[in-house]
């Protein structure tokens, strides 16, 4: 069963300090449900046709008018003798033409409220579904709200919670619909908290009740990151911390080189090489710069920003775009993404450690490689080409789990789990191979980039972190790394 909550912290507000949430604040606050007359976008459509409708049938009624007045003008000349008409050949001609013009304006409007009538009959079934709809969560939003307290006052239950809080960081939104399709745990609806003095609006679960699960941490039994991994999820830090499973690796701070007193890397490749220039903190092959030699990427490094500097690693292994095979002439760059979790179990401050043996990735790049060439399609390994069919994944994945087990060795002592609750993290780690068959971890990403062909394993690693309801603990893709 969930262990109970302690008392909550605030998230850090500008003052930078912490602000400890009362028993009070985190009682059951009265639930402010959606009101029905909160608008649809079928609502909103439908009164923006009606708006249309209105405004064309004005021009409608404008144009009706115009072509009256242009066809009573023809014929007050129409009506004059001939010797006029024929000295005002021209005007006649005018006149005419003016009442052809305003005559199909006002055609064009009945067309108009003829097209638009249809659609908005349409739009008024759909927007009658919607609310219905709407209707019927509502009443389910309240019967589970009410079923709340009874059921969470159960120490046999077996029945769970989660809400999604909308959290703009994180894989929270990708957990919650892992967690919805278990039978036994019920979606709780989540309601506007506060706004953070950087203006982003925060949700909790509505009533500010406690959840099972809650991408919003302060609220949750469970929490989705473990602190102090930013030594293996931070560039520099990782470089610091654990050198020997990266390349060489340099730091600028601040435009200012954080190596040998400040100086620029002396022992560097003698052949021409790209180098790169990485920002510390950012993820998913965004703040990356190539160049070909350190004095340009610190040429480039901005004020105030942390970066890790890396020469191309010597010897890349490439490989075919399509098989993922070696290939020694025209092949490209690859990497191997690994995913990673740990997991510390409640009342513990135990950090377990798995990794994913039945999915993953090898990146490839768009181009051929070559050693001079600083375009992104040669040199990021970005986009997702083959998964774990590939025909090297079995033997390369058993030596990348060696990898991840001495890794957590040489840092597991910094990380800090929250001792009462359950607390897991994912992380995707990213490995290269050479020609001379070493393999090189180059990043590790706390919360990567997931998709849908994700979510198995993402239920898989939350079967083992949430246990509770879980339909079935049978897992076929997850290895535990036993850690020394």
């Amino acid at each position: 069963m969930p262990p109970a909550l302690s008392v909550p912290q605030l998230p850090v507000r500008a003052t930078g300090k912490t602000v400890p949430v009362t028993k009070k604040r985190i009682g059951v606050a009265k639930p402010h449900f959606p009101q029905v007359a909160d608008k649809t976008p079928e609502t909103i459509f439908r009164e923006e046709l009606q708006k249309r409708l209105e405004i064309t049938a004005t021009w409608s009624k404008v144009w009706e008018i115009e072509a009256a007045t242009a066809k009573l003008k023809l014929s007050r000349i129409t009506s004059e003798s001939t010797e006029y008409r024929q000295r005002h050949r021209v005007e006649m001609k005018v006149a005419r033409c003016d009442l052809n013009v305003k005559s199909l304006e006002e055609r064009l409007c009945h067309l108009k409220i003829g097209e638009v009538t249809k659609l908005l009959q349409k739009v008024r079934a759909q927007e009658a579904h919607a609310l219905s709809q709407k209707l019927n969560k509502l009443g389910s939003t309240i019967k589970t709200v009410q079923r709340y307290p009874k059921i969470i006052g159960d120490p046999d239950r077996q029945e769970f919670f989660f809400s999604d809080c909308h959290q703009q960081w994180g894989l929270g939104k990708w957990y919650c619909e892992c967690l919805d399709n278990r039978p036994k745990w019920t979606r709780y609806p989540s309601e506007k908290w506060f706004v953070t003095d950087s203006g982003v609006q925060l949700y909790s679960p509505m009533g500010r009740v406690p959840m099972d699960f809650s991408d919003q941490t302060v609220y949750s039994h469970s929490d989705s990151s473990i602190a102090k991994t930013d030594c293996i999820s931070n560039k520099t830090k990782l470089a610091l911390s654990a050198a020997s499973f990266l390349p060489p690796t340099w730091h600028i701070n601040n435009q200012k080189w954080g190596d040998d007193g400040g100086q620029a890397p002396t022992n560097v490749p003698k052949e021409p090489t790209v180098w790169f220039l990485k920002e510390s903190t950012r993820n998913f092959a965004t703040g990356i710069g190539m160049f070909m030699s350190p004095a340009e990427c610190f040429a480039a490094a901005e004020p105030g920003k942390e970066y890790v500097v890396q020469a191309h690693y010597r010897r890349p292994l490439l490989v075919d775009p399509v098989t993922g095979l070696p290939r020694a002439v025209g092949g490209h760059k690859f990497h191997i993404r690994l995913y990673m979790f740990l997991y510390s179990p409640p009342q513990t401050d135990q950090v377990r450690v798995y990794t994913c043996k039945g999915h993953g990735w090898i990146c490839i790049a768009a181009k051929p490689w070559s050693s001079t060439d600083t375009s992104r399609d040669v040199q990021i390994t970005r986009d997702r080409s083959i998964g774990v069919s590939w025909a090297m994944w079995p033997k390369v994945y058993a030596r990348m789990k060696g990898k991840v087990k001495g890794l957590v060795e040489s840092v597991v002592d910094r990380f800090k789990a929250p001792p009462k609750k359950t607390a897991f993290e994912l992380f995707g780690l990213d490995f290269i191979l050479t020609t001379d068959d070493k393999l090189l971890m180059y990043e590790a990403n706390a919360g990567p980039c997931v998709k849908d062909a994700e979510k198995p394993m993402l239920s898989q690693m939350l079967d083992i972190c949430l246990p509770w309801g879980a339909p079935s603990l049978d897992n076929n893709v997850w290895d535990e790394v036993t850690l020394e």
